[in-house]
């Protein structure tokens, strides 16, 4: 290679990483380990406006944070991947163990979590108003979720997500999974 063109392959090289300093660039591509739902790699869709049934990254409020951390359940600072199952206008019931949206019973809450630690009961019905997301991971019983802790504010949102490279488990063979626009 000439000098002028290891000059300025470096600077390129180097543009990369420096411009992460200047400018707030969101991530696009996560990790996801937790049980609720499937292991790997999600590609990140900041800005797009989350509709019912999409999976979404999505920061906690600080309370509950806190809660989830103390209780080892999630690490400060570790967003939810979690499905949107209820936004502004509809309604959300949870009766004893029940969660019902729109009037139909979509998941069933359990009283305490794999230690014998009692998890969180709100009850009654609530119309989800604008600024809340109700999240739900139906297909993990033991997803904790807005079954507990009710709606959440849609101010954490960092984005919905399309699994690129997941798994069905913690152990088993990767798929691929098309994004669609």
């Amino acid at each position: 290679m000439r000098p002028r063109s290891t000059l300025l392959m470096t600077a390129l090289a180097a543009l990369g990483p420096a411009s992460s300093l200047l400018f707030d660039i969101a991530p696009r591509l996560a990790w996801n380990a937790s049980a609720s739902a499937p292991t790997g790699f999600y590609r990140i869709h900041p800005g797009r406006t989350p509709r019912l049934s999409d999976m979404i990254f999505i920061t906690p409020p600080a309370p509950l944070a806190t809660w989830m951390a103390r209780r080892h359940y999630l690490p400060p600072g570790v967003p939810l991947l979690k499905h949107v199952r209820a936004l502004p206008g509809q309604t959300i019931c949870r009766s004893g163990a029940t969660v019902w949206v729109e009037g139909k019973a979509v998941a069933r809450a359990l009283e305490t979590d794999r230690f014998g630690r009692p998890l969180p009961v709100w009850t009654g019905c609530h119309r989800m108003r604008p600024g809340q997301i109700f999240l739900l991971n139906a297909e993990a019983p033991d997803s904790l979720d807005s079954r507990y802790f009710g709606p959440v504010p849609s101010g954490g949102l960092i984005g919905t997500a399309t699994p690129l490279l997941t798994w069905p488990s913690r152990i088993g063979a990767g798929a691929w999974s098309r994004a669609t626009p």
